[in-house]
């Protein structure tokens, strides 16, 4: 190959990674979806094009789309016996670019094989969380900030499991349809920190200037319905027996749902400025979970601000995110210890773990649909999100 050819490969290169947006998906398409859109080319997704795979190189451990594979035919003739074709699919390995791990997909559904190994803890105790599927999904869009990763902040679920997300990087509310793709959008006026689900359709945003937005989800489009404003910084939000919880990352204030304060439920200035960083409301309404981000743990308290529970466990430095399971038990992700701990109900028992050998890289807000069992993992400065199906034989022995 000559020298001048080799530079023109250089060149051609680097104009896919700093050209031409065409190549992201679009927003009313389903191409941005990793499961719908097959095996993606792995060079150009490393320069943010959404291009999909077409061969894939047995030395290298790499798939290519068609431009990327001519190329490489160019700079590495000899591996030309051992790249495979779209027919081969089975016998790829796939290099998954957001958890840097090799995983296996089924030839026919595109899914990850599923695995039922059972995880082990770091003090030696029975895990008894086991990881029965976990998808990769991409949500970043054609008109995210090109540079910018996204920055899922927090994420809930909708009754019909469809899933809202707060971008903080891009400013934006990005709905996703049951089968994990964008399919809406929202602009917002200032960036967003959490959702959480009230009723009906609508859902709740907190945002940078101490405000609450309500928005009606419809079908396809995301609706503002209303603003409310407080005093004090915004943060941390749930909705349980009609009233909003609203922390500040020191306190949680209780408000009726039309903004008015009720009391001041729990305040804690003692352990760091983030000692209220995420919490979650029991099904029946009668217990607080609290995920302290200074003292790295989960405290538990009821209705009127009593502490009931106080954990702290190595699996769980540093927690940012807390939601609800099954039969009433926790799950909480620890951004530091890249990992998420499942908690029985008291807050007083480890049950489970799910660690960064599984796929997870500095979780920072989850959310869990207790129809499908399925966990979706939010991680810092990410362009895709994790869906995670669990088995939790924890979850049977509550009941």
């Amino acid at each position: 190959m000559s020298l001048s050819f080799y530079i023109f490969l250089v060149i051609l290169e680097n104009r896919m990674a700093h050209t031409n947006e065409e190549h992201y998906a679009v927003v009313s398409v389903s191409s941005d979806n990793l499961e719908l859109n097959g095996y993606m080319c792995m060079p150009c997704n490393q320069n943010c094009i959404n291009r999909k795979a077409l061969n894939y190189c047995g030395i290298c451990k790499k798939q290519f789309c068609l431009e990327c594979r001519t190329k490489h035919a160019y700079l590495f003739k000899e591996h030309a016996n051992y790249m495979l074709g779209k027919n081969s699919k089975w016998d790829w390995e796939v290099l998954d670019t957001y958890t840097d791990k090799n995983e296996k997909w089924s030839s026919n559904s595109l899914k990850y094989v599923e695995d039922t190994k059972e995880l082990s803890t770091d003090d030696g105790a029975t895990n008894n969380l086991r990881v029965v599927n976990m998808r990769v999904c991409n949500v970043k869009v054609e008109n995210d900030r090109r540079l910018c990763s996204c920055n899922i902040s927090s994420c809930c679920f909708l009754p019909d499991a469809r899933i809202v997300l707060t971008d903080s990087s891009n400013r934006r509310l990005k709905l996703l349809s049951e089968d994990k793709y964008v399919m809406a959008l929202y602009e917002l006026p200032e960036e967003p920190h959490e959702v959480c689900y009230v009723d009906g359709n609508e859902i709740a945003v907190t945002t940078k200037g101490n405000m609450v937005m309500v928005f009606q989800i419809t079908n396809h489009e995301i609706e503002e319905k209303g603003v409310l404003t407080f005093k004090h910084e915004c943060w941390g939000v749930a909705y349980s027996n009609n009233q909003f919880y609203i922390g500040d990352f020191q306190s949680i204030y209780v408000y009726t749902r039309e903004g008015k304060q009720i009391y001041l439920l729990y305040s804690n200035m003692s352990m760091g400025k983030k000692s209220v960083n995420s919490f979650a409301v029991s099904e029946d309404g009668k217990k607080i979970y609290i995920a302290n981000y200074d003292a790295s743990v989960l405290r538990t308290i009821d209705v009127h601000g009593k502490t009931l529970a106080t954990l702290k466990d190595p699996c769980m430095k540093n927690p940012a995110g807390v939601c609800v399971g099954n039969n009433g038990s926790v799950f909480v992700c620890g951004v530091k210890s890249n990992s998420i701990v499942h908690v029985d109900g008291d807050g007083t028992k480890k049950l489970g773990v799910i660690s960064k050998s599984d796929g997870l890289s500095s979780p920072q807000s989850i959310c869990f649909n207790s129809i499908e069992s399925t966990l979706v993992v939010c991680q810092q400065k990410n362009n895709a999100i994790l869906v995670v199906a669990i088995n939790s034989v924890a979850s049977e022995a509550l009941q």
